[in-house]
């Protein structure tokens, strides 16, 4: 028995349902065997973005480290079910991008942003809950931040606190320290 389905199929299956037809449809194109002279839906490509780079990024690297972390997605779509219309929402509100365990039981949670990125306020809210629980939770725009801030919490087994979260204030740390560096002549 083939898995393919003819076009006549597929636009008897998408019949009076455009959402299904722009959004399942490409999905299935290399199930379809061309019949009707009907043109097939276009797959959609999403385009890569600097956050989302930045994302795996940085869960490659958490992965390479030996850490427990994973791509956190949050959001809503409208479904219906049984003829009604419903809207469906999945995962908290302004939680973060990333979120893992650190070696030792604490929690990671880490929001990506995009060098022109801004952090929403429920973005905000987040990530001051977890830190004022006891957890590592910051805003990034670069995989150094996270190296950095990551690496210097599992130094100081878990009691080292971050009281800047800002890219801003990362890189003016990074330039302390440089600057430090070289008055000490190395």
């Amino acid at each position: 028995m083939s898995s393919k389905i003819t076009s006549d199929e597929l636009a008897e299956l998408c019949k009076g349902r455009p959402d299904l037809r722009r959004h399942v449809a490409p999905q299935l194109v290399s199930h379809v065997t061309p019949q009707s002279g009907e043109p097939l839906p276009k797959p959609r490509r999403k385009q890569n973005s600097p956050e989302g780079d930045l994302v795996k990024a940085v869960l490659t690297w958490l992965e390479l480290m030996g850490i427990f972390a994973w791509r956190n997605n949050t959001g809503a779509f409208a479904a219906t079910e049984k003829g009604k219309r419903r809207f469906v929402r999945f995962g908290l509100k302004g939680s973060s991008d990333i979120l893992g365990v650190l070696p030792g039981g604490r929690l990671l949670a880490i929001e990506c942003k995009s060098p022109t990125g801004k952090v929403r306020p429920e973005q905000q809210d987040f990530i001051d809950r977890v830190t004022k629980a006891g957890g590592l939770a910051f805003v990034t725009k670069s995989i150094e931040e996270v190296q950095w801030r990551v690496t210097a919490a599992q130094i100081a087994g878990g009691k080292y606190k971050f009281l800047k979260t800002s890219s801003d204030d990362f890189a003016a740390q990074k330039q302390a320290e440089i600057d430090l560096e070289d008055r000490r002549g190395g």
